[in-house]
């Protein structure tokens, strides 16, 4: 039965314990005996959905929402899966894998966290769902109260180093969110996620090399992880300009989840735009916006577009609907230069309207020379420097705005995205 497994499976942990001669707390004695279902069916339906989200697809994390959903219709005492459910549905949401509104999503998975909390509230894996809740929905001071919470209740538990992380990130905290990945890995060292994650935050870092190392381990670990391949692709976009190796990896990612819109289709769609590829970047990029209308990437996508054929007032509208989307402190900071008003007729956005032109291996030779980030690279920076030069100093406020923005780079993201962040008045100048 599955009491027999979990007593086991406690006995086994006692022992290793007391092996180990380690003190264990009153709670982690609770925890070790806790049975959070005597039904066997309900548990093998449970661990199906736990594999499944695992995947993270927009296909399997839908199977999964199906597992979870079972295994409560098998036991609906099984605290656990309340939690799965939780989870899964906050993840759809995030991606915006799904038709249904995220708003709706959002409540499913608060209704499903309010009830695993009622049947147990010393529960940390709740805890953990109630933090990627509020973190989504940008309330950072009770996300981060929520997973210092779970992590109090239960430091084993892997998620919840990786939830908290991604709000560190979010508030500007990279080294203190790696520290965190550490701690997550060493909970769940095949996590693909956790390593993909470890991955990004150490690009934030400007540590490309590791960061690559990072994820490229975890797409060894599940070589159908599409999340990774598309993490890959942008970190040799970005950081190394490795235009053809990028465009391999994100047609990859696209190739295992055809809806992946925001590590998929939106940076697809944005690399064959630095090349040119107007037809083709559009195509991938609507597309992106079609399956992902809710999540901000594919807007910000659509906006290059617009902005690369000089039609400015419309991409206005998409980098407006993006910014409504993601309202993290450095995209507040990003619509008060670029989002809306009369002064954004006629911009670029950091040569985003004005993409390199050239064949693969050409664009990908001259990004091996230079170890900026690929966005201020030649183009830029040669557009800054002849406007700083102009006697009249009529672009003197865009040249302070676009060297600040070089200047704090490493605390950037180094996502296509965040070249946003520095309005270039003088393009036309």
């Amino acid at each position: 039965s599955a009491a027999n497994i979990f007593t086991i499976q406690s006995e086994i942990a006692t022992a290793i314990a007391e092996a180990l001669q380690a003190v264990l707390s009153p709670e982690e004695h609770d925890r070790l005996k806790a049975v959070p279902t005597e039904n066997l069916a309900a548990l093998e339906t449970y661990f199906h959905g736990k594999q499944r989200m695992a995947n993270r697809t927009s296909a399997t994390m839908a199977e999964a929402i199906d597992y979870f959903q079972q295994a409560i219709e098998l036991d609906a005492d099984f605290t656990l899966a309340y939690v799965g459910l939780a989870d899964s549905l906050l993840l759809t949401a995030n991606y915006n894998w799904s038709p249904t509104p995220i708003a709706e999503l959002h409540d499913r998975a608060e209704a499903a966290i309010n009830v695993a909390l009622r049947l147990d509230d010393r529960l940390g894996e709740a805890y953990a769902s109630l933090g990627l809740l509020r973190n989504i929905k940008f309330d950072y001071e009770d996300a981060e109260a929520a997973y210092k919470q779970a992590l109090e209740l239960n430091p084993n538990y892997a998620p919840t180093y990786k939830g908290y992380a991604s709000l560190l990130m979010n508030t500007d905290r990279v080294e203190q969110a790696i520290n965190l990945l550490e701690n997550g890995v060493e909970a769940d060292p095949l996590s693909v996620i956790m390593k993909v994650n470890m991955g990004q935050g150490l690009g934030l870092l400007g540590r490309f090399e590791e960061a690559g190392a990072q994820i490229a381990r975890a797409t060894e670990i599940n070589p159908r992880f599409g999340l990774g391949y598309g993490a890959l692709g942008e970190l040799n976009w970005t950081a190394w300009g490795k235009l053809d190796e990028a465009v391999v990896l994100l047609r990859k990612a696209v190739a295992l989840d055809p809806r992946e819109s925001q590590f998929g289709l939106a940076p697809l769609g944005t690399v064959y735009l630095d090349l040119g590829h107007e037809q083709q970047a559009e195509f991938l990029i609507r597309r992106a916006v079609a399956v992902g209308p809710e999540n901000s990437n594919p807007n910000y996508a659509m906006a290059f577009v617009l902005l690369y054929r000089g039609e400015a007032e419309d991409a206005s509208k998409y980098v407006s609907a993006g910014v409504a989307i993601n309202l993290t402190t450095w995209w507040a900071r990003a619509r008060a230069g670029t989002a809306s008003g009369p002064g954004f007729a006629g911009r670029s956005i950091c040569g985003s309207a004005r993409p390199l032109r050239g064949d693969l291996s050409a664009v990908a030779a001259r990004g091996r020379t230079d170890n900026r980030p690929y966005q201020f690279r030649n183009r830029d920076r040669s557009r800054i420097d002849a406007c700083a030069n102009r006697r009249d100093g009529a672009c003197g406020d865009a040249v302070e705005q676009c060297q600040e923005c070089h200047s704090t780079d490493s605390q950037a993201r180094r996502r296509w995205i965040w070249n946003l962040r520095c309005p270039d008045l003088c393009a036309a100048g």
